[in-house]
């Protein structure tokens, strides 16, 4: 049965799981941790990356092994084939466009689209800020327990969408708080504009956990790469004269689309890592 969403059409090699063609939670899963193909205009992708893995890593399971390790890692309690009928319904429409969104992420990536690969990340973080503090919210048993959560979350005043998600994953709510401080390295030394891209980059947030020019790289936990992806789409993508902010010039980037190609994986692999664990969260 052909799977189709926003003219990509999916496919699996090997047999897809038992309703599996019916359950959008699964089939991004699938997509996230290396084991799902697609098409578009006649063009055949395969995502082999696991993004499950921190850092990422090749997949080199099957499909249907590569989906248990997922089940085991992410400490889900039911079987597979229960975890896909149970997750059937599941906020369809936010899995859905989770879904496109990276399948767009992926089609530009191979095209060496960096730059408009990069736009899709942050539409997937944007989604990501109202929609996954009420997933969690949804999932939990103990609603005394969860209105507290709720109620000092929203303690300060005018946190807005992106503050609510940013508390309630920094209180470690749906990933483990020793994984927020793993680190990413940002390294850009084989760049003819190393350094260019180096100062671009270090100039946009406050929090890396180090910084190191002459090897022009720089260190920034999994907790901070929200930050750092908001506030690279606001420099760059803003450019109005006279704002007073310091906006990203063309001449400084140079060339867009190499300077992203150093940072979107390191973006992907933090929006997947929040996606995979809300996902399985419902179900430990």
């Amino acid at each position: 049965m052909a799977i189709s969403h926003s003219g990509f059409e999916l496919y699996s090699i090997g047999k897809m799981s038992r309703d599996g063609e019916r359950c959008l939670k699964y089939q991004l899963i699938r997509l996230l941790i290396g084991s799902l193909g697609f098409k578009r205009d006649g063009r055949k992708y395969l995502q082999t990356v696991n993004y499950s893995d921190m850092p990422p890593s090749s997949q080199l399971l099957s499909p249907r092994d590569s989906f248990k390790a997922f089940i085991a890692d992410y400490g889900v309690s039911y079987t597979p084939g229960r975890f896909i009928a149970e997750s059937i319904l599941d906020n369809r429409n936010f899995y859905k466009d989770i879904l496109v969104e990276f399948l767009n992420y992926f089609q530009q990536t191979a095209r060496q689209s960096h730059t408009a690969a990069f736009v899709y990340l942050y539409r997937v973080l944007e989604r990501m800020f109202y929609s996954v503090p009420l997933i969690y919210v949804s999932t939990q048993t103990d609603y005394y327990n969860t209105f507290d959560d709720l109620k000092d979350i929203l303690k300060e005043d005018k946190i807005g969408e992106m503050g609510l998600y940013k508390k309630m994953l920094g209180q470690g709510k749906f990933i483990d708080a020793a994984e927020l401080d793993l680190t990413y390295a940002i390294d850009f030394s084989s760049s003819s504009n190393a350094l260019k891209f180096y100062d671009v980059t270090e100039r946009l947030v406050n929090n890396f956990d180090s910084k190191d020019r002459a090897a022009a790289e720089l260190v920034i936990k999994f907790r901070n790469a929200g930050d750092l992806l908001s506030s690279l789409r606001n420099r760059f993508f803003h450019t109005r004269t006279g704002d007073g902010k310091s906006n990203i010039k063309a001449e400084n980037m140079f060339d867009s689309d190499e300077y992203f190609s150093f940072v979107n994986p390191i973006f992907c692999s933090y929006l997947a890592q929040v996606i995979l664990s809300i996902s399985a969260v419902k179900y430990k």
